[in-house]
């Protein structure tokens, strides 16, 4: 029976995790949407099509399906659960029976033993007696071979009288039948015990059957006791990766749906952002320039990830001072398009409308992982005006400051033209 259920939630297993492969490699897809081309995670230029918007619900329609598909799944798994947990409940209890049993079962044998060396001692001890009486009447026998048959007759015939021969013959009569009744009376006794002991000894071979039987009855049940908790484990583990799919997909159609806001919020919030703000771009965090992340392809918890932007770390050069709190500074004059805090990505952020350059490419600066904001959207800004605080917010591993470019929404290195070291 438990063979049969971890058969069945083994496959079971296998269809959800492909389903959830689908859904995190949907994920991966849809982020990759948002983060190139036209639309990216902060950022987009002027004109959002609806055509764009809709796709975007459905893809996010899509991932309340399978959301609902998991929330599906882990019912089940619950059920299968509870019913691997009754199943172990029941087996633990035959087996707190059987334990029982095997118990019982050795008191008898061992009371068997004992019956049976009981009964050896007494047949040893009648066997002593009747090695006893059989010497005595082989000695008695000796005497009379020895003395001959005319001893034995002058001992009856020198009797004083006729009654006190009689009395001779009759005692020597029954000394004979007294040992003869002896003797058949031990082999009786003999024969008995021998019996009592057989049945002894196949009683306690009986039991020791029983118990053998009873033994092997634990050792299955013990068998089918381990299958059910590595069920239960099983499970458990399975319940838990799909509560944290569960997480990731909800929060990713948060995300997903702030995204669709924020975008059409910097779509509208400046329609003529006007002319780039030339100049020389500025370093977000003066000072620091420990680069512990750059643009690109990276390794990240074990997994590959692509990185758009670079993370600035590390202490004050002159100072020492950790890079904890320090001020960020808005790298070129520009519109506050986004200022606000996402639950996973950037954290607390800002993003800033920095307009069209020279070549119609509209450019936008992300800072990320803040601790504070200091500006809110609608602000212009100047080129070194403290925007926020550096932070650790949002997923990350450590303080320090996302700093990114965009150009058309496209996430681009930021050693392009924009920063160098400490500038």
């Amino acid at each position: 029976m438990i063979r049969k259920e971890v058969s069945q939630r083994t496959l079971l297993c296998v269809d959800r995790m492909k389903k959830i492969k689908h859904i995190r490699l949907y994920s991966a897809l849809l982020a990759a949407i948002l983060f190139a081309g036209s639309i990216s995670l902060f950022g987009q230029t002027a004109e959002v099509s609806a055509a764009t918007q809709s796709e975007l619900q459905q893809q996010i329609n899509d991932l309340e399906n399978q959301q609902a598909e998991l929330k599906k799944q882990l019912a089940q798994a619950e059920k299968d659960q509870k019913s691997a947990r009754e199943r172990l409940n029941l087996v633990t209890k035959q087996i707190d029976v059987t334990e029982q049993q095997v118990e019982k079962l050795e008191q008898q044998i061992i009371s068997a033993e004992n019956m049976v060396a009981q009964q050896e001692a007494r047949l040893g001890d009648l066997e002593a007696q009747a090695a006893e009486t059989e010497e005595l009447f082989r000695q008695r026998m000796r005497a009379m071979y020895i003395a001959g048959t005319e001893s034995i007759l002058s001992v009856l015939f020198s009797s004083g009288s006729f009654s006190e021969f009689l009395s001779r013959v009759e005692l020597t009569s029954a000394v004979v039948e007294h040992d003869n009744r002896l003797i058949e009376q031990m082999e009786k006794e003999r024969t008995e015990i021998d019996r009592i002991t057989t049945g002894l000894e196949n009683q306690k071979q009986a039991l020791e059957l029983s118990k053998k039987t009873a033994e092997a009855k634990k050792k299955e049940l013990q068998t089918q006791q381990k299958t059910a908790e590595d069920l239960i484990a099983q499970i458990g583990n399975d319940k838990q990766e799909i509560s944290d799919d569960l997480k990731e997909i909800e929060q990713s159609i948060i995300d997903k749906e702030e995204q669709i806001k924020e975008i059409l919020a910097a779509a509208n919030s400046n329609k003529n952002p006007g002319q780039y703000a030339y100049g020389k771009w500025l370093w977000p965090v003066p000072n620091y320039s420990r680069i512990s992340s750059q643009f690109g392809w990276r390794w990240l918890l074990g997994k590959k990830d692509y990185h758009t932007g670079i993370d600035i770390a590390g202490t004050h050069a002159v100072t020492g001072i950790w890079i904890k709190d320090q001020p960020i500074i808005a790298s070129n004059d520009g519109v506050v398009s986004v200022a606000k805090y996402q639950t996973t990505g950037y954290g607390y952020h800002v993003m800033i409308d920095h307009g069209y350059n020279e070549k119609g490419v509209r450019v936008l600066s992300v800072y990320g992982h803040c601790n504070q904001l200091l500006v809110k959207v609608g602000d212009v800004v100047k080129k070194g005006q403290t925007i926020a605080k550096v932070g650790t917010t949002g997923f990350s591993t450590g303080y320090h400051l996302h700093f990114e470019i965009r150009e058309n929404g496209v996430a681009v290195n930021p050693w392009k033209t924009y920063v160098q070291y400490g500038n």
